[in-house]
């Protein structure tokens, strides 16, 4: 919530001296060049992140991420799920196993960002996803094949094969 005035003088600078719970930043216009006041309100000081708090901040935190310049950091972070927030601890589930490394070796930098942004210093735990099985259907009837994948099957007609038995083994599941 930015108010953007123009630069005070004296008496405007007294006047503002008692607002309470503002922090007073002067910025340059980028359309004039003048000095600009930007009154932001003083964040609230959290003791406990609740997961719905986490959640609201969270693309706010890796956009905070990018300008930090950690750039690969807030794109596996993106990518991720906070699963839970617990005891001021972040559960996040990541994509990869080099995600994973990458949120490790940059782990401070992270806690330091995320303490910046949520008003309190939490801890990450990240996991990373399972990956999908794939489902196979052993010895598939030409019925089967065009329930999944109609071309398949249109191309097995066109070209007259046929679909052929086999019997499993050892290195199919």
């Amino acid at each position: 919530m930015l108010n953007k005035q123009p630069a005070p003088n004296r008496k405007e600078e007294e006047a503002y001296a008692g607002i309470q719970k503002e922090i007073l930043h002067y910025t340059r216009d980028r359309e004039t060049d003048n000095l600009v006041r930007e009154a932001k309100a003083e964040k609230p000081q959290i003791e406990k992140l609740e997961i719905g708090y986490v959640q609201e901040k969270w693309e706010g935190f890796i956009k905070k991420l990018q300008r930090e310049k950690m750039q690969l950091s807030s794109i596996y972070l993106q990518e991720g799920k906070v699963l839970a927030v617990h005891n001021n601890i972040i559960d996040v589930e990541l994509k990869s196993p080099t995600a994973m490394s990458s949120m490790e070796r940059n782990l401070n930098d992270i806690q330091t960002c995320a303490q910046q942004h949520f008003g309190i210093k939490p801890k990450f735990k990240f996991t990373v996803r399972e990956p999908e099985q794939e489902q196979y259907i052993l010895n598939p009837t030409l019925e089967q094949i065009r329930e999944e994948t109609p071309e398949l099957a249109e191309f097995i007609e066109m070209t007259k094969s046929k679909v052929e038995s086999r019997t499993p083994s050892k290195y199919t599941s």
